[in-house]
């Protein structure tokens, strides 16, 4: 039985790491020479770890959903209530009529922003929707790409058997 208990253990209870990587590597030629392992484990193993090193981080996708909440959390823009006062003689009077006459094209300006940081929620919550479709339809698409990768393993198993069983 390949990796049972009693190797598990005795691997398990080395000590030191020379000394482990010493005896996974006698069981590993051990296991190859008695044909345990298919000829073509290595290349397997290769490709089995290239398709997951190359996935798509499941916290990159959570952070773009997080980031897009935040955004959704945040308040809208508004002109808040501006001191008019002033340490010089006359200036709250000045400051008084500037912020009269500034106020509407403020109010304006706000109005814009605030429509503009709308659109920009609605398009960012988009993003993060189709992330959340994304991870799913990608989780499937892993698994398809690890079953036919399983598949043309097979297939190439069966091709150099029947090759090497023909003579060719």
């Amino acid at each position: 039985m390949i990796g049972g208990p009693s190797t598990v253990a005795s691997v398990g209870q080395e000590s030191d790491g020379d000394d482990l990587g010493r005896r996974i590597s006698e069981l590993v030629s051990q296991r190859r020479d008695a044909g345990e392992y298919p000829d073509d484990l290595e290349q397997w193993m290769d490709e089995h770890f290239a398709r997951v090193a190359g996935r798509t981080s499941d916290a990159l996708l959570a952070a773009a959903q997080a980031a897009a909440a935040q955004l959704q959390a945040q308040p809208p823009f508004h002109l808040s209530t501006v001191s008019t006062s002033s340490r010089f003689p006359g200036g709250t009077a000045v400051h008084r009529a500037v912020a009269v006459a500034v106020r509407r094209h403020l109010d304006e300006v706000v109005t814009q922003m605030n429509d503009f940081a709308g659109e920009v929620r609605h398009a960012v919550a988009a993003v993060a929707e189709a992330t959340t479709v994304h991870r799913s339809l990608a989780g499937q698409l892993q698994s398809i790409d690890d079953q036919l990768a399983e598949i043309r393993r097979t297939l190439n198993r069966l091709a150099d058997a029947h090759d090497g069983g023909s003579g060719g």
